[in-house]
């Protein structure tokens, strides 16, 4: 290859990593955003009552940084908000600290919603709870196949703000659901 060839080929390449960064492609600061939970849609429909905050535990394996809670619906319509809590309730492993949540959100159509948090938060390693409270009934994907695992609930009006602590806790036993967050690791 001649030299102008490469030098028009280098010219070229530099254009379309400039084009990238240009367009946000090119994340300098080297931030990956990945998702931790119940992410691959399921193919049931589970229920979840309308006033009645609840969910299961999920496991942060490293450090990062909260952006957005989510989940993947079924159906559409209704209003969501969205809290993570610490696992470090009375009885270990139960909801107590609040660490984050978000605004309430219409869930304007079926399938994936991430929602912002109000704050991004930098999360510890560890076990935590994630949670949804509806205004009417929702319908999450639900693993109906999938092994029963803790799900942890109370009774709160929607139009009351997400407690923090969790306060009491009761527990019941039911199939994955689609709950998940965003994070990232910066």
């Amino acid at each position: 290859m001649n030299k102008f060839k490469l030098l028009i080929r280098g010219f070229a390449l530099l254009g379309i990593v400039g084009l990238i960064s240009s367009c946000g492609g090119g994340n300098s600061a080297g931030v990956v955003e990945y998702n931790i939970g119940n992410d691959v849609e399921f193919s049931n429909i589970g229920g979840a009552s309308a006033n009645f905050l609840s969910g299961p535990s999920i496991n942060v394996p490293e450090a990062a940084t909260l952006v957005r809670l989510a989940l993947i619906t079924k159906t559409s319509g209704q209003n969501v908000k969205m809290a993570l809590y610490k696992a470090d309730g009375a009885i270990a492993g139960d909801p107590g600290t609040l660490v984050a949540e978000t605004a309430s959100t219409l869930i304007a159509a079926a399938g994936r919603l991430e929602i912002p948090v109000l704050t991004a938060v930098a999360l510890p390693a560890g076990d935590y709870i994630i949670v949804a409270v509806y205004d009417t009934l929702a319908n999450p994907g639900q693993d109906s196949a999938g092994s029963l695992q803790a799900n942890y609930f109370r009774s709160l009006t929607f139009a009351d703000p997400i407690p923090g602590p969790f306060g009491t806790v009761s527990v019941g036993n039911l199939p994955p659901i689609n709950y998940y967050m965003v994070v990232n690791n910066s």
